[in-house]
């Protein structure tokens, strides 16, 4: 990924972030953070020797506030189902928990553990941002949430375990 497409990603986030701040979270917004999901999976993928630079770990705090302004995202339309909002407050939490991981004083194997929790947040993610979407433009068609490769994602807890309804 280059710096221009890094930059222009960024923009179009933070833009998308700044005309909804004052509304709903829109679709679009929810199109920029699926977008970013992937490119933040590239970037997680690329972590050397479990050192996450300051770029990498605001942009994901940044995606993780995200996630939790499209839990409430939605108008009386077209409301976001509430299973897709406790999703995204999931992947907030995840996103802090996994990113404090990543201090000095945690091992090896944790932080590889986190950054493998991370990657499949972020590859959850990039599905996630399509349920919400089409939810928010209110097209959704019945998208299964029971797949398998949907419950990939554990609960911030390490102890806590996903169920259905």
């Amino acid at each position: 990924m280059t710096c221009k497409t890094l930059f222009l990603s960024s923009f179009f986030l933070t833009m998308a972030v700044g005309a909804s701040a004052t509304a709903s979270a829109s679709p679009e917004l929810a199109q920029a953070w699926q977008k970013q999901a992937g490119e933040l999976h590239e970037r997680v993928e690329k972590i050397d020797n479990f050192q996450i630079s300051e770029d990498l770990e605001g942009d994901l705090r940044r995606f993780g506030r995200i996630a939790l302004k499209l839990s409430n995202a939605g108008t009386a339309e077209h409301p976001l189902p509430k299973d897709l909002g406790c999703i995204f407050r999931g992947m907030e939490e995840e996103t802090r928990v996994q990113l404090d991981v990543f201090k000095p004083e945690h091992t090896q194997a944790e932080k590889s553990s986190a950054k493998e929790r991370l990657l499949h947040m972020l590859a959850d993610a990039e599905i996630v941002g399509k349920a919400a979407i089409l939810e928010l433009n209110g097209t959704a068609y019945g998208i299964p949430m029971d797949k398998p490769e949907l419950r990939s994602c554990k609960a911030a807890s390490p102890d806590a375990s996903l169920t259905t309804d």
